[in-house]
This record gives structure tokens, sequence and C-alpha cells, in this order.
């Protein structure tokens, strides 16, 4: 029986395994086939660091830099082009400082030494079969080094597969790189398998759908698609050792904080029935498939257990899924609420989820989601098929802010036939949600093969699709061939619109609002029959807004997106207001900047708080008035308010925020006199004597007090010890 080396190479990141080949590597295991993975991502960022490599792999804008950085490598006659492309592509793309674009240039100028390292520091001619993944930015590593692997030992079989293989783009790698063997168009699992069979002499060779080989290399016939995968329960679990034994290993471990890649799902639901109109994925990739609850839980405690040595203290597992299958809310989210397994979780969702549903997810250790937000106007959702409303998108990441869940998102612009007055419009949306997490960043559309818009260019107002720019930099095929095998491209607008005319204030708008997110908020915090508002969104003093009666049940109401009509019928129903009445309490808190509106739709914008009061404890005193022998020695602490934490004078007391820990505090009489004491006082001893001569009762009382109060400002994080 012969031996198969899976191959990862720069720039898949380096926090996690890759899920595919760990994948196939237990397929091949369950066949009898010994298989290693290795990682020269790891050699490779031990030779540039850490920081730069991460910025690569990081690099989204569209200058394939870590495709450029192998280029010359794999074609040569790209070499002359370099200063062009760092002049015309990297240098007004990125706003690299002198440092990073000398680490980039180092890291060019190192690729082949690296490659001829990676070829003569191991005996290659081992194995029979050597595989390689390729997605995203793996392209010009993988093809360079496989052809140095071909020319050294050329009885090897070279296998590519992964993103920038699927569908006709790996049918043209194939055509262009004759030093590939085989290539497997789609999903991997099973196939891969079967074509290892055929080439160690285990089973007849014959045409495997979603592999092209030799015998397809200048056929200009179509190659049939392996079937993906429709029982995801029967995958085997990945096995991610080599991973975690080479991470281990190398110098760059102490810059890298693992976490592993699951799936429980393929495809997407969503896309199934309504494909957004610049989703690159494909429609054989389409249908949706997901594992069943038990199987995702088995999964999940067992690698978790298996590889918990190598994790943090609380293990970040990331799934690779499209989309989160809604049926998970009944079975897999309680089963991990009640696991209690101490792990965190990254899904990507929709928007429009219901509170209830994003509650569960932060009581099942989700922490950071992706949910597809891209746009606060609702009309341009609609250009995009989201199947969501710009309230919608607000109301979402009000409740993470709420339930303490991390959502990733992004603005973009430039959708065929957008209004330009709706950025304008997101512009004045952005001012008042200031206290919500901000967008990581606003960008324009891709353009991606696969997508609406790039299979119906025309019905869409598109034309002149090329390849991407820089992909001429760093591939020397022709222009026919390189569009092939593209994955990203660039276009025209056939109204002759440019988009970036008209974004410009949301940009700046974006910048600011990302520049002082941490130190804004508008909190809701209950109190009785009261409803506290503390609006700290301004860039001067904060403020604050008591509702009660029918505008505290009004805004309360108003926590999820509610139509004019059903906030009118609410009223009416609780205290019988008339429709214009209601209006004027909704024009009140619209025009308070604590309300948005949008198409007749309404959405209260405060992210709910609960009080917490500080209170004295009871503390047992001998009758003499002692507490015992001996001074307690946190009277000696030095104490001072945290710079941070934000203090609002009400008429019942002060309240406590820090913005940090979203902890908030209403002070009794001994807390809100050690606060004010701490703008000059800063020994505990000598707060106790100045307390013990303003307040009632006996001094080891008033000190008790004063011990147990500043304990539970110190454990909120409102005090600190100098």
């Amino acid at each position: 029986m012969g031996s198969v080396v899976l191959v990862s190479m720069p720039f898949h990141g380096l926090a996690t395994p890759s899920l595919g080949l760990s994948l196939l590597k237990s397929e091949l295991a369950q066949a009898g086939i010994p298989c290693s993975i290795r990682y020269l991502t790891l050699s490779f960022a031990e030779r540039i660091g850490v920081p730069c490599y991460d910025w690569i792999c990081e690099d989204s804008a569209g200058t394939f830099v870590g495709e450029w950085i192998f280029s010359h490598c794999l074609s040569p006659e790209t070499a002359g082009r370099a200063d062009e492309y760092v002049k015309e592509i990297l240098l007004p793309t990125h706003r690299l400082s002198t440092s990073r674009l000398e680490e980039v240039l180092a890291a060019r100028d190192g690729a082949r030494a690296f490659l001829d390292e990676a070829l003569t520091g191991t005996d290659w001619s081992r194995w029979d079969i050597i595989g390689f993944t390729s997605t995203f930015q793996q392209n010009t590593a993988s093809l360079a080094f496989a052809r140095m692997l071909k020319t050294a030992h050329p009885r090897v079989k070279i296998v590519f597969g992964g993103g920038n293989c699927e569908a006709g783009m790996g049918v043209q790698l194939h055509r262009s790189f004759p030093w590939v063997d085989y290539v497997c168009l789609g999903e991997g699992d099973g196939v891969f398998t079967r074509l290892v069979l055929q080439l160690l002499g285990n089973a007849a060779i014959r045409p495997l759908p979603g592999i092209v080989g030799p015998p397809e290399r200048d056929s200009m016939r179509p190659v049939a698609l392996a079937p993906p995968v429709a029982d995801l329960d029967a995958l085997p679990l990945p096995d991610f050792d080599d991973y975690f034994d080479q991470l281990g290993a190398s110098p760059v471990r102490a810059g890298v904080s693992p976490r592993l890649e699951l799936e429980s799902s393929r495809g997407c639901w969503w896309g199934a029935k309504h494909h957004c109109t610049f989703c690159g994925l494909s429609d054989f990739a389409m249908g949706f498939r997901s594992k069943s609850q038990p199987r995702v839980l088995r999964e999940i405690r067992a690698l978790a257990t298996r590889y918990a040595a190598h994790l943090g203290p609380r293990p970040l597992i990331s799934f690779t899924d499209n989309i989160l299958d809604l049926s998970y809310f009944g079975a897999l989210l309680p089963a991990l609420k009640e696991s209690r397994l101490n792990l965190a979780f990254f899904y990507e969702t929709k928007a429009n989820l219901g509170k209830s549903q994003v509650r569960l997810l932060a009581e099942a250790g989700v922490r950071q989601i992706q949910p597809g937000i891209e746009s606060l106007s609702t009309p341009i959702l609609r250009l995009m098929k989201k199947g969501s409303t710009a309230l919608q998108n607000v109301q979402l990441l009000k409740w993470c802010g709420e339930f303490g869940i991390q959502p990733l998102w992004n603005i973009l612009y430039g959708f065929p036939g957008e209004d330009p007055k709706e950025f304008e419009h997101q512009r004045e949306v952005v001012a008042r949600i200031t206290h919500l997490q901000p967008p990581a960043a606003v960008g324009p559309v891709r353009l991606d093969r696969f997508s609406p818009y790039f299979v119906r260019a025309e019905d869409h107002g598109i034309r002149n699709i090329r390849p991407k720019r820089a992909l001429g930099y760093i591939f020397a095929l022709p222009e026919r061939d390189l569009f092939q095998m593209a994955y990203h491209f660039e276009f025209d607008y056939s109204d002759g619109r440019i988009p970036d005319d008209y974004v410009a204030d949301l940009v700046e708008a974006v910048e600011d609002w990302r520049g002082g997110a941490a130190n804004r908020f508008l909190y809701d915090v209950g109190s009785g029959d009261r409803l506290l508002l503390w609006d700290g969104r301004g860039t001067h003093e904060d403020s604050h807004v008591v509702l009660e009666g029918e505008r505290k049940a009004l805004y309360e109401y108003c926590d999820s997106v509610r139509t004019s009509g059903a906030i009118s019928a609410h009223m009416r129903a609780a205290f019988g207001l008339a429709d214009d009445e209601t209006k004027d309490i909704l024009d009140e808190l619209l025009g308070a900047g604590l309300m948005l509106s949008d198409d007749g739709h309404h959405l209260s914008l405060a992210v709910r708080l609960h009080e917490q009061a500080v209170s004295a404890t009871e503390t047992r005193v001998a009758p003499d008035g002692s507490r015992g022998a001996g001074r307690d020695p946190r009277l000696l602490q030095a104490l001072r308010k945290n710079a941070a934490v934000r203090s609002l004078g009400m008429e019942d007391g002060i309240l406590l925020l820090n913005p940090a820990t979203r902890k908030i505090c209403q002070l009794n009489v001994t807390a809100a006199a050690i606060w004010d004491l701490l703008d000059d006082l800063h020994h505990l001893d000598a707060i106790v004597r100045t307390l013990s001569g303003a307040l009632p009762g006996h001094a080891n009382q008033v000190q008790s007090d004063a011990l147990s109060t500043v304990g539970e400002l110190l454990e909120k994080g409102m005090i600190e010890v100098c």
C-alpha cells in the first residue's frame, strides 16, 4: 500500500488547521491508506514573522499580495513588473508603513529560498501522491512548489483541490499547468479516496466524476462534477494531529492563538431560494445539508477534548457553515446551553433573528456571529435580495450588545441601481447608532464568479467584466485563460456611475464611529416603574431621560421592530390612547434620537442593562464594638477612581457605569460617600476616618460597611487599587 502527503502552502491562516485536508486524512485512514499533512504555512511564517504573515492573510482589497509574493517563482517573466505592481496596485490600495512594505518585499525576495529549503529539507520521494489544497491566496505558492516536486520526483502524482479549483477554474488550472496530474473540481469527500485507490493500483483506472486528469487535459468536453455529499453525518471526524504537532514544534507558536474549525452544514438554505446577487457560492454547492444535532454535539465534545491541551482556557470553535441551520435552535443550541462545555463559538447567520434566538445563541456559548448585514438601507438590501431590512439589521446589533455577542459585519456599496441618496440616509442612521458594534469597513461590492451579477451581468447593468487587474501582474497567462481561472473580477456599470463619488461622507462617519466606539453607549436601565435611558453617544457630557407610564410602555414595546399600526393598537389597548397621542409620544422619542424610524417601522435603540445596586453588607459587631484583635490590612490600600468609569448624578443617588465590563450600579449612601471622597483622599484608612465623623453608627460598623462596599466597587471595576 502506498502513501499520501497533503500540503497546505502559504497563505492559509496560521490559527487553524486545514479542515478539508484533515477530513481527507481521516477518510484515507478509514480506507487503510497512510496519510500525513505538512503545514508549510508555519515554515514561511517563521521566515517572515507572524504579524506580516497575518496581514497578508487578511488582505481582502483585491491586491492578492500573497499570490504576488510567490508569483516570480511560478512565472519568472512576471519579475520584471514587480516595481510596477508595487506602484500601481499595492501602494495605492494599502496605507503601508515603510516597515511593512519592507517586510512584504523581503518576503518576496525570500520566497525562492523558502521553496528550495522545503524541497531539500524533506524526502518527498517517500510518498506516492502529493495533494495540495488551494483556497484564496494559495495558488502561486502551491503551483510553484508542485512544479519543483514534479521535476525532482517525476513518478510522484500531483493532485490539486480546494476553492480555487471549483468547476471551470480547476479545469483551466489543469490545462495551464501541466505538472498538475489531477484536479478535483468540487467536494473531494469520497472521490479523492477513490482516485488514490486507482493511482496506488488498488482499483481499476476509470473516469471519476469531479476529477480531471491527463486524458482531459486537451479535451474540450465538459467534465461531470462529483455529486455533493448528501449525508454529512457519514463524514469522519477531522484529524488535526499534524497541525498541532507542527505548531507545537514551531518557533511561531507563541504568536499564534489556535482555534478549531468545524462544519455542521454545507450550502445555503437562503441562497437556494433567493441567491443574493453578489454571492459567489456556486449553484452546485448551494444545496443545503446539515449534520444531525447528536452528531454535531459528539464532534464538538470529541475534538474539544482531544485538543484541549493545545487551546486556550475558553477555546474558540469557528464553524465554516455559510449559514446557521435554524433547526439548531430547537435541539443543538439548547443542548450546548445545558452542556456547560466552556467553549466559545462562531457562526454565520442571517440578520433577521428574533430576540429569543439571539439570547439562546449567547447562552449556548456563541460569542461571534457574521450576520451578513451589508447595509443600513432597506432599498439597497432589496437589491441584494438579502431578505432583511435596515431596522432588522440595527435590531440585531442592539440585541448582540445586550447579550454579549460580537457581530462581524461590513457596509458594502456599488450595487448596480443603488440610489446615491441612500448613502446620505445611512449616514443619518450611523449618527444614531454609534453605541452599537461598528462595521469592520465600508467597501465596494466584489464581482465574484458564480454570483448572479457575474452569471447574468447584463440583466444587472454590468459590463466589461475582466479579471482583477492585480492578477495580470501575477500569472503569465493569456487573457482568456486568466479569465477562466479567476474568481474575482472588475467591471464597469452600464450607466457609467462611479460609486466612490457618493460614499465619502459615509466612509468618514464610519471611521469616526470606529474610532470612538469603545466610549459610546446608550443604555436602558430598568428601575421599577421608571425607565432610565443613559445616553453616552455624544462627544461631550452624558445625558439621561427618565420614561414613565405611556412613554415607558411604548419604548419597551418597540424593543423589537414595530409598525406604526401595531404601536397604535398596543397603546390603545393598554392605555386607551388616541392615535394622535401615540404619534406625539413617538415623534418625541424619535426627535430625541432615542428611536429609529424607517418606512413606517420603528425601533428603540437603547441596549438593555440591569441595575446592580451596591449595598453595604451587614456585619456582626461584638457588644463592645470591637471586631477582634489586629488591624485589617485592607485599610492600608490606596484607592482611586477608574478613569474609564462614567458617573451620572440622579435625584435619588449616583449611577456608575464601567463601559469595558458593561456593569452598572447605583450607589447607596456609603458607596456614594466613598466615591466622592476618592476625588481627594486615596487611602482607605483616611476614608474610613472621614466617614466615621460624617455617617451615623458605630465606628467599627462604618469601617465594616466601607470595606464591604469597596470590595464590591473593586469587583465591578469602578475603582482601582493604586
